[in-house]
């Protein structure tokens, strides 16, 4: 919902996220968002929202302005996933099976990145 109160982003039954003017207005377009997108937060001024692919595990967050659609970079970070068990407490995982060549190139990649990060 937006901060005035008066939008919010509903998603329609194909997946596209779209605007709806409150109380009882008509869904339209979030012009620049697609069905591949998850809207994160509003602006704090009303005028964007900022998204992030559905599948993106490096985390880049745009902003799009909803005048016009266009998209600007916000922010991007690495998403660390963690499993847990039945008491909310991290469990380990088997180990990745490397197949291809592609994924021994990302998993090299992501030993390179975490070192640079330090333990």
């Amino acid at each position: 919902m937006s901060y005035d109160a008066r939008t919010i982003v509903l998603v329609a039954p194909d997946g596209t996220p779209q605007l709806l003017d409150l109380p009882a207005g008509t869904p339209r377009p979030l012009p620049g968002v697609d069905a591949n997108d998850t809207v994160i937060a509003w602006s704090s001024d009303g005028r964007s929202v900022f998204v992030q692919k559905e599948s993106d595990t490096v985390g880049r967050l745009e902003r799009v302005d909803l005048a016009t659609g266009r998209r600007r970079h916000a922010n991007s970070c690495l998403v660390t996933m963690v499993a847990v068990d039945a008491r909310g407490l991290p469990s380990p995982v088997p180990g990745l099976i490397l197949e291809t060549p592609e994924d021994r190139k990302r998993h090299a990649a992501a030993l390179e990145r975490r070192q640079g990060r330090g333990p």
